[in-house]
């Protein structure tokens, strides 16, 4: 009889620990290395603990927020913080790690002790608004990995065709290798909007059309303003006129 009760208290201690982990977590909530709900970015706590751990959250004013904000932001792919791009690093550190698609490699350029910054990885380039990296052009994809196909999204007019990341208004854009992005050809349209923001070639202007927000891509030459013509005038020495003092003569005193 003296095994019952010890039995009852193995199996309590199963419930609890059953009922502590969780088969699927409720947003925003999100699952833990130890199967237990935990509050992801910006999820509502009262102490770091509530927070997901090892993704270097903490508890601020309610909210669980990345350690350190300014350089770091949270990567919903894999529930961790990492360093934004072309910020500092350093190579192979425990916790503080590039996100990803992103590397980090030696930046000479860098105005950083450590010489090091986070850089898109091999075949992928930087988003237009410098947030995230996304496969290059013509490198092999899937949907939605040559980044946004609108420039005003960080994207830089690619989209996944066949494969490849190519111009997604193909015939009427081509990539440029000096922008890095698609740009429209000649009599092609382009925009001064922020809604759909569409480039020209390099090369070419884009002329705007009356009062609308669009225009037309030109090959407008180059105005050259002459100089105005410069006329030297050689300085004239004049020689000052010749005084001539009259003579006096000097009349004898009593005469």
């Amino acid at each position: 009889m003296s095994n019952i009760p010890r039995l009852f208290l193995i199996l309590g201690a199963l419930m609890v620990s059953c009922k502590s982990q969780a088969t699927y977590c409720n947003w925003p909530q999100v699952m833990g290395p130890d199967s237990v709900c935990y509050s992801g970015a910006n999820g509502a706590c009262e102490t770091t603990a509530e927070c997901m751990p090892g993704d270097q959250l903490i508890c601020d004013g309610g909210r669980c927020k990345c350690r350190n904000p300014v350089n770091m932001w949270y990567n919903s792919n894999d529930n961790t913080c990492t360093i934004k791009l072309g910020l500092p690093c350093i190579p192979d550190h425990a916790t503080d790690k590039c996100g990803d698609k992103t590397v980090c490699l030696e930046d000479s350029s860098l105005a950083s002790n450590t010489g090091y910054s986070c850089q898109c990885d091999a075949g992928f380039i930087m988003g237009t608004d410098g947030s995230y990296c996304h496969k290059g052009h013509l490198e092999s994809c899937a949907p939605y990995e040559c980044g946004s196909e609108m420039m005003t999204a960080g994207g830089r007019g690619l989209a996944c065709i066949k494969g490849q990341c190519q111009c997604k208004n193909t015939p009427a854009q081509t990539w440029d290798d000096a922008k890095q992005l698609c740009g429209g050809l000649e009599g092609t349209e382009c925009t001064f909007n922020s809604v759909n923001h569409l480039e020209c070639h390099t090369g070419l202007t884009c002329v705007k059309q009356g009062q609308t927000a669009d225009g037309i891509c030109r090959n407008v030459p180059a105005t050259t303003t002459a100089a105005p013509a410069t006329t030297t005038t050689a300085a004239l020495t004049t020689k000052p006129a010749a005084t001539t003092r009259a003579a006096t003569t000097k009349r004898p005193i009593g005469k």
